[in-house]
């Protein structure tokens, strides 16, 4: 017997779980959304029960499987053991980590521990692979390449509009070191005007080389927390649409009703000073990486929560709830491409912390 939801005779309940199961792979197989394929699976332990979610895992593996080898296989190049592992690797250590999530042994276990413990672990196991890619040669030959190609597109568009004169509109630098000397030459030639010279200053700046190596330096501090929000997220997303009557819905209380364990204060201050060690000393790159990874996974939940006391005050004030939807869609926007969004972003952990003892969310005390 299933112990989820009952289902209707028009849609039993293994029929539904493996419509779960092939979305999942379908959003995984989309490349651009792959993100989201874990949701469908947690909905489907949220609405069906553990039975229906092992079901609707198995028909992802089936469905993804195939599908996997036979991209590896088509790509038209040499093809060793270690790229088959490394096309199936994430997807199938996350399904095993949705499993794992949604285990009887731990049902008492505070689904913050949860997503942090099972994040932290995939992300352990995931060092090795990250360590090896970051130290790529030829991906990062690729990467530059890329984006000395943007570079110049972006330069030949800034010409044909008149902000640079002379820059080339077309053709990609074959290295950094080219890209950059190209780029200087054109700023010394555009200094003829204020514009010409703004607009000069800004593409000098744009050295292929270093952005690569920010983008991959950045990357490699916070690839662990980027882990556990895909787990958090799915996990919250997933039952929150399971169904009214799913035992997920009743797991996953609304975002403005959401605290963190007050225990987690600990972890999360030793995550802290364990960080403020590793720059104070100039530790090495690897022990700044895993400093940064640590501090920012543990924030991720202090940040819900500042964002559940953002939502609770909307709430409160009573704003509709389509407005705080693109309150919340139009911060996450502001937050990758504005300074103003992201101070606002990095504001939420603290927000969240500090509730230990600044009863926002109750500002006539406890009980009133």
């Amino acid at each position: 017997m299933n112990d989820g939801v009952r289902t209707s005779r028009s849609a039993p309940w293994h029929i539904m779980a493996i419509a779960f199961g092939v979305a999942s792979a379908s959003l995984w197989l989309s490349f651009f959304i792959a993100p989201l394929f874990l949701i469908p699976l947690q909905a489907a332990y949220g609405r069906l029960g553990k039975r229906g979610g092992w079901v609707a895992t198995g028909a992802s593996v089936l469905v993804l499987l195939p599908a996997l080898l036979w991209r590896v296989l088509a790509s038209g190049t040499p093809i060793v053991p270690l790229d088959i592992v490394g096309a199936l690797a994430f997807p199938l250590a996350c399904l095993a980590a949705i499993v794992l999530f949604n285990a009887a042994f731990l049902g008492r276990v505070a689904p913050a521990y949860r997503i942090l413990a099972i994040g932290l672990a995939v992300g352990a196991l995931s060092a090795p692979t990250i360590a090896s890619m970051l130290a790529d040669a030829n991906l990062k030959n690729a990467l530059v390449g890329s984006v000395s190609q943007l570079v110049e597109q972006f330069k030949g568009v800034l010409a044909k509009a008149g902000g640079i004169q002379g820059a080339p509109a077309n053709g990609m630098a074959t290295s950094a070191t080219a890209a950059t000397s190209a780029t200087a030459a054109t700023a010394a030639t555009a200094a003829t005007s204020a514009e010409g010279y703004d607009s000069a200053a800004l593409v000098a700046s744009l050295d292929p080389g270093r952005m690569v190596a920010t983008a991959l330096t950045a990357f490699s501090s916070c690839y662990v927390a980027l882990i556990c929000l895909l787990f958090g997220a799915s996990w919250w997303i997933g039952n929150r649409i399971a169904g009214k009557e799913s035992a997920g819905l009743k797991l996953a209380p609304p975002i403005s009703e959401f605290r963190a364990p007050e225990t987690l204060v600990w972890p999360f201050l030793a995550s802290l000073g364990l960080l403020f060690i590793a720059l104070y000393f100039k530790a090495g790159p690897l022990a700044r990486a895993f400093a940064w990874n640590l501090v920012l996974a543990m924030s991720l939940v202090y940040a819900a929560q500042g964002v559940g006391i953002v939502a609770h005050i909307l709430v409160r004030w009573r704003v509709p709830r389509g407005f705080r939807i693109a309150f919340a869609v139009s911060v996450v926007v502001s937050a990758m491409g504005s300074p103003i969004g992201a101070v606002f972003v990095a504001i939420l952990p603290l927000l969240g912390v500090t509730e230990l003892w600044i009863p926002y969310r109750n500002p006539k005390g406890v009980g009133a």
